[in-house]
């Protein structure tokens, strides 16, 4: 018998940029249907705005359908550290994925 039980795995490739001081593109691959364990429903997206120590000041969370593997985060704080994860959620909280941090751009030219 069959246990529903959370993604054993996190999705793949996760990347990212900035796109403008106040955005950032992300990406990712999608977690193999046999790696699922049970039905994947959505993506999660965990970012963290990060202050000058890398402390968090705060958190933000995203779900997105599965057959959505990008997303432009836009409304950022220029100039700032944001921390990623990703994972997958059948009917339980998978694995998050190994954190990347991004930078915002800064406006205009040094």
């Amino acid at each position: 018998f069959i246990v529903s039980t959370a993604p054993q795995v996190y999705p793949w490739n996760v990347t990212g940029q900035n796109t403008t001081s106040r955005s950032i593109y992300l990406q990712w691959s999608a977690i193999p249907p046999e790696l699922v364990a049970g039905v994947l429903r959505e993506y999660r997206v965990v970012y963290v705005e990060l202050n000058d120590l890398n402390d968090p000041v705060k958190t933000h969370t995203l779900r997105l359908p599965i057959d959505q593997l990008s997303v432009n985060l836009t409304n950022l704080e220029k100039y700032t550290n944001y921390s990623f994860q990703i994972q997958g959620i059948s009917k339980f909280f998978g694995v998050n994925s190994p954190p990347i941090v991004i930078i915002t751009d800064q406006d205009g030219k040094m």
